[in-house]
């Protein structure tokens, strides 16, 4: 298992590889995830930890989380994510380099649902599941919100099954009083 970092070479960022800790092999082995020689993946530490904040914070109710993102045999699966899920966001499109504007680009990466799953449910949180963001917002009623034609063209867009509707997902845990 190998790391990639971001190094410098004539003032130009790239890429090198490095030996990853044991920690990385750990997470991976800790949700089953075998890597293929030449497979990608993305581990993000950070998100636990800020995920079992907010589940601390809720006292009753629920927690919804809205982003890009996957279960543990999607999100690592070989076939759909042989080179991970890091992606470029520029002028409106998914494309480039991640090193080649920095600062200029937006950069993104899939969440690990069942990491946040695990960091609520170590909080005493209920998960009541992960489901895609179009068919969540129309059970939950977001037409019922739409006052004009140009208010029901903006809620189309967030439920589109070609677009975001589909791409993006929902996390809801719960807390009983």
């Amino acid at each position: 298992l190998q790391e990639l970092r971001v190094g410098v070479e004539s003032e130009t960022f790239v890429w090198r590889l490095a030996a990853a800790p044991d920690a990385y092999r750990e997470h991976l082995e800790r949700f089953h995830v075998i890597l293929e020689t030449g497979q990608v993946g993305e581990i993000s530490f950070g998100a636990a930890p800020l995920h079992r904040t907010l589940a601390r914070a809720l006292a009753r109710g629920s927690l919804v989380a809205f982003d890009y993102g996957h279960r543990s045999s999607v999100l690592y699966h070989p076939a759909a994510r042989r080179h991970g899920t890091l992606a470029v966001h520029f002028a409106g499109l998914r494309r480039g380099d991640p090193l080649s504007r920095p600062g200029q680009v937006d950069l993104t990466a899939h969440v690990h649902w069942d990491l946040l799953i695990e960091a609520g449910e170590a909080e005493g949180l209920t998960t009541m599941g992960v489901s895609r963001q179009g068919r969540w917002l129309v059970e939950a009623g977001l037409f019922d919100f739409v006052k004009d034609d140009a208010e029901r063209w903006r809620a189309y867009r967030l439920v589109d099954p070609e677009g975001m509707g589909d791409e993006l997902s929902v996390l809801v845990q719960t807390r009983s009083a």
